[in-house]
């Protein structure tokens, strides 16, 4: 088993209590698949009060009161030590749910910033076209496959939590940033034209632009 202070790296008087915190995010992210002894100084219903309290109704996890008697302590002990973790149900559906809700938000935003920044390089290309005819845009160059892999690199851990949301087309992200990627490196291909190049950094645009909206979507769960 493990045992973690609940208050631990705690600042000041937050809603998280940093302990719980930890072990929300592991379970979250399928770690942590032994008991866990949460021990602090608070009633477990204080305790329960602040944002991340539900990690207490996961399976396996376990809170003690201190101070305690030593008969109390080798109770808990004794049932953390003989508790099996179900594999796919480690943690509470409240806990994981804002845990996957708030990463998945984040990877939106980043989302966002990305067809935003495209976006504007594409204008910039369109308008460079309409002034010279025939010549490759230089803002074209700033569509790298580096920065779509990235994020549909971070997709593959977030897309199981995605999908057990029940984000409707989760399940399409990961196609549709591989055809983002697959874009950007006809752009960079020399053998594309110019008029070419800037028509595939808009279907480019549209891509991520469709990944933003299916994510946009976890505004309804919360």
């Amino acid at each position: 088993m493990e045992i973690l202070d609940a208050y631990k790296g705690t600042e000041g008087h937050g809603t998280v209590l940093a302990g719980l915190e930890e072990v929300k995010i592991k379970r979250a992210k399928g770690g942590l698949r032994r008991a866990v002894v949460i021990y602090g100084f608070d009633s477990e219903e204080r305790i329960r009060q602040h944002e991340c309290g539900p990690i207490l109704d996961a399976p396996g996890v376990f809170y003690l009161r201190l101070p305690a008697l030593l008969s109390d302590i080798k109770s808990v002990f004794k049932e953390a030590a003989n508790t099996q973790i179900p594999e796919n149900n480690a943690i509470d559906e409240k806990s994981f749910s804002d845990y996957a809700i708030r990463e998945i938000r984040a990877f939106k935003h980043r989302c966002d910033n990305l067809w935003a920044s495209m976006e504007m390089n594409a204008n910039r290309a369109r308008m460079a076209l309409d002034n010279s005819p025939g010549t490759m845009p230089s803002a074209l160059l700033e569509f790298r496959t580096s920065k779509v892999e990235k994020l549909a690199d971070e997709y593959t851990e977030l897309g199981p939590r995605a999908k057990r949301l029940g984000i409707t087309g989760a399940e399409k992200v990961t196609g549709m940033m591989d055809k983002a990627i697959e874009i950007v490196r006809q752009i960079q291909d020399k053998k594309t034209s110019p008029h070419e190049g800037v028509n595939l950094a808009f279907q480019c645009v549209e891509k991520v632009q469709a990944v933003s909206s299916i994510l946009e979507k976890t505004k309804e769960l919360e």
